[in-house]
């Protein structure tokens, strides 16, 4: 069965990864294999069906041998430490995340249909 990114957002991070693993002169495999981690993975990072997290994008800069900040600047993810002062500053924010988190850890809501609103624009 494939699977399609159904993120309405472009895969920047992706194919950002992919030039720069091709820019200095690396395949996927001695990539993956560098880091720990299976060409699969690096091949669902690099078309925008996963998102790995900060130690693994660690890992991938070096095996490319670069400053992880070179890659980490590429996620458009926000750090936690730019989302907590705004939640902090609005005790709604910090109710809908708290419960949005709960009904995820508790099966109530899928990650799939998180991400469905996950490029939505708030009111």
């Amino acid at each position: 069965m494939k699977r399609y990114n159904t993120d309405p957002r472009p895969n920047y991070f992706g194919s950002a990864l992919r030039k720069t693993r091709e820019g200095v002169g690396l395949s996927l495999r001695r990539i993956a294999d560098s880091s720990g981690i299976s060409p699969t993975f690096l091949s669902d990072i690099e078309h925008g069906r996963r998102m790995p997290s900060r130690e693994i994008v660690g890992k991938l800069a070096a095996a490319m041998e670069l400053p992880a900040s070179d890659l980490l600047k590429l996620d458009p993810r926000e750090s936690l430490d730019e989302i907590v002062p705004e939640v902090l500053a609005s005790p709604e924010t910090g109710v809908a995340l708290a419960a949005v988190c709960r009904r995820l850890r508790d099966g109530k809501i899928s990650r799939r249909e998180l991400n469905r609103f996950a490029g939505c624009k708030g009111g």
